[in-house]
């Protein structure tokens, strides 16, 4: 949302992987955006995510599951560190450890 207030040029500059403080799910956005809220609204979100690239699909498409692990998630304020588990059991309570339920 903080994107639309800032002039064009200094879109490529703006920084989008911040997390906010408190949990997820009661973040607030703007009507147009409600949509992409993905811990409010279930779903998919009502566009693209990202355009994929090629190491991106085949690791779809061949996935690495040597390590056992299946379910990931980004720790808030970790400076672009993720927890990793093997069970969706794990994967439950690192969402309750960070702040994600």
């Amino acid at each position: 949302m903080k994107l639309r207030d800032l002039p064009f040029g200094e879109w490529q500059s703006y920084f989008f992987w911040s997390v906010p403080e408190g949990n997820l799910k009661d973040i607030t956005v703007s009507e147009d955006l409600t949509g992409y809220q993905t811990y409010q609204v279930r779903g998919l979100i009502p566009a693209p995510i990202c355009t994929p690239t090629v190491s991106s699909i085949d690791a779809a498409l061949i996935p690495n599951t040597e390590d056992g692990y299946l379910y990931f998630l980004a720790i808030p304020e970790g400076e672009g560190a993720h927890e990793f588990a093997k069970t969706l059991e794990e994967h439950n309570a690192n969402k309750r450890k960070y702040g994600y339920e």
